[in-house]
């Protein structure tokens, strides 16, 4: 295992997570002349590959999952914003109890 550089402590959602953050030396063994692939994963761009054979990398394009989970995401956010606005209104209109 590499050398601990960072520790950070996230608040999410009432929980804690815990990160920790390793610098790692970087072994490659590429040592023979083969053929070889590179995949990197992202969210714009799901993912880019690239290979050592001479070919065209290879885009595969993300946006449409990002827009998905944002369009997931803001309806969570819009029904959990009303829930709370209905929860309050009906706790004010309760009257006092004798």
């Amino acid at each position: 295992m590499g050398k601990l550089r960072q520790l950070r402590v996230v608040p999410r959602y009432g929980q804690y997570v815990v990160e920790l953050i390793f610098a790692c030396p970087l072994e490659t063994k590429m040592t023979e002349k083969g053929k070889y692939m590179a995949i990197d994963l992202g969210i714009d761009n799901l993912a880019t590959i690239v290979t050592t054979t001479g070919s065209r990398p290879v885009l595969v394009k993300g946006k449409h999952i990002k827009r998905s989970i944002s369009i997931t995401t803001r309806g969570k956010l819009i029904f959990w914003a009303s829930f709370v606005k209905e929860r309050n209104r009906k706790k004010d209109s309760i009257p006092p109890s004798d």
